[in-house]
Formats: structure tokens, sequence, C-alpha cells
């Protein structure tokens, strides 16, 4: 699926391409190809639609003109395409780049016919591919590219920092402006800003660089159990100190007693919100490993009882002779 400010293009398994207005009402229907369609790209305007499919074939198309409408065959399944995004202007090149286990540039000349370059081979399929402004970054199985149009080289790697096989934890990459990439892929986003050199250090080296910077789910999960757990710990000595005190008053206890009563109170409301805090941590890591809700959820919360259980059971007898020691005192009155 393509998303645009005017439509959404939609593909299906059976090649055809429904275009739909923001709304989900279908507009027109396409069928450019007679297997799965595997991307579709939008140059900017929102007038032509680039596809590929398993059928082998790159087809483009007007929505309202014809004129620049192609088709090409390259016999083996095509996995990834983008348009020029200012594909519609004239004098544009209406260059393409697609993507197998290459990547290749399609460029018009000025006899109406298509010429294909190859910019990049050797590492595998490529599986998605994103154009904006004069950038294509494009991912395949060892990380993420960025070649430069203007420069006519590649800017950069993005190397894929994690051991899960990529056709099952695709790459997802989103221009966010034109210098700005995000690149999602499994449990990692980065965030590229493609960046001027001051001054560049070797004669032949790009002028040009991408910063990048991390942001890992697992940080901020670790960040929110922190906060959870002070939170917890906090209501945990507030709700003990308040029971205390109340028993004490209420009952006329002893400081030593009633100090003892606080501190087994506290402890186990502490321990108890460890122990939750506990279960959510493993629920998401389990989950993270790709185990079964069920099993995840079994695993967790057994874990956590038997944690909670353990560092409890101290604190529950202390808690039970304190209980005890009121019960004489209700006797005693």
């Amino acid at each position: 699926m393509a998303v645009h400010s005017k439509f959404l293009a939609l593909g299906t398994h059976n090649g055809t391409i429904h275009i739909l207005d923001h709304a989900g009402n279908n507009i027109k229907t396409i069928n450019p190809h007679n297997n799965t369609v595997n991307q579709i790209s939008i140059d900017d305007s929102g007038d032509y639609i680039a596809s590929c499919s398993d059928d082998g074939q790159i087809i483009i198309t007007g929505l309202y003109s014809n004129e620049n409408d192609q088709s090409k065959n390259f016999d083996r399944p095509i996995k990834a395409i983008a348009l020029d995004p200012n594909f519609s202007k004239t004098g544009s090149g209406k260059h393409y780049v697609s993507g197998d286990d290459k990547l290749v540039l399609g460029e018009k000349n000025f006899l109406g016919r298509y010429k294909t370059y190859i910019l990049h081979k050797g590492e595998g399929p490529i599986r998605n591919i994103k154009w904006k402004a004069n950038f294509i970054a494009w991912a395949n199985d060892k990380g993420v590219k960025i070649y430069d149009m203007i420069l006519e080289c590649r800017i950069t790697n993005i190397p894929k920092d994690h051991g899960y096989r990529s056709d099952y934890y695709q790459c997802n990459l989103c221009w966010k402006d034109d210098r700005t990439l995000l690149v999602g892929w499994a449990d990692l986003i980065k965030i590229c800003v493609v960046r001027d050199k001051a001054s560049p250090s070797e004669p032949n080296m790009p002028i040009r660089y991408v910063e990048i910077n991390f942001l890992s789910p697992s940080l901020y999960l670790f960040l929110f159990l922190f906060f959870f757990f002070s939170f917890s710990l906090s209501l945990s000595l507030s709700l003990s100190l308040s029971l205390s005190l109340f028993l004490s008053l209420s009952f006329s206890l002893s400081l030593s007693f009633s100090l003892s009563l606080f501190f087994s109170l506290s402890l186990f409301l502490s321990f108890f919100f460890f122990s939750f805090s506990l279960f959510l941590s493993l629920f998401l890591f389990s989950l993270s490993f790709s185990l079964s809700l069920f099993l995840s959820l079994s695993l967790s919360f057994f874990l956590s009882l038997f944690l909670f259980l353990f560092l409890s059971f101290s604190l529950i007898l202390k808690f039970l002779i304190c209980i005890l020691g009121v019960s004489q005192k209700i006797r005693g009155i």
C-alpha cells in the first residue's frame, strides 16, 4: 500500500491495484499484474503510480494521462520499486528504481526509450525502496543504504544491527522530510539525517554524511518500569504509614510494635509491586522472542509469583505475628 495526500493505492495478491479515497471508497481499479503486487510508489503530484510484482514486471501507470505509461519485464520477481518524486515534471528524466538482487535505475532518454543502470548489487535481495528529493534509500539483508542522485554515489551504509531474519522482520523506511530518514527494523528505530560536511577530509570522499540516532523500545520499557516501581514504592510506603498510624492510634500500640508493623507492611507492598513490575517486564521480554501469548503470560506469571512468595514468606509470618498482637490488644480492651 502507498499513501498520498489525495488517495491511497492498495495492491492485492491477484495483481489488482485499488485506488481509494481517504474514507475508503473505491475510486478506480487497475489490473497491471497477474501476480502479487509487492510494492507501489506514487510521485509527489499524485499523477503517476509505479508497481512491481512477482510476475517480473514493472508498470508505470498515469492516472490522468497515458503519455508516460511504461511496462518493463525483468523475467524475475521484482520486490521493490520507487518512482522519481518529480516524475510528472517536464525534463525530469522519468526515473524509477527497482530492486530484486540488484538496485536498477531506469531513465528515459531523448528518444523516449528507457535505459537501465545498475546502482548496487551483491548483498542479497532488496526488499524496500523509498525515494525523497535527491536521495534513494533501500534495504537489503545487510542493512540500509542511501544513494545521492546529485553526487551519483552512495553516501552511507546503515548496518542491520540485529540477528532477525529479514524475510520475517522486514525493514520499514519512511522519509520524514527531504533529509531525515526513519528506519524501523525488528526492535530498533533509527533516525538518519543527511548532513553536509564542512570540509571533505579526502578529495574522493562524498561531501555528505548521515548522522544516525537510535531509539530502542527496550530503553523506554526500562524507564517505564523504573518510574512505575518508584511510584509503587512511594505508594507502598504511604499506605503502610497510614495503616500503621491508624492501628497504633486505634489500639494504643507501642512505638517499637508500630515501627515493626510499618516496615512489614511497606516491604510486603513493595514486594507486591516489584513482582507486578517483574511480571510486565518478563511478559514483554517473552513476546520479543516471538513466544505465544499464552506461553508468555504463563511463564511471566509463575516466575513473578514464585519470586513474590519467596521474598514475602518471612514478611507474611511477621505480619501475622503483628495481627496476633493487635488481636491480643483488642481482647485486653
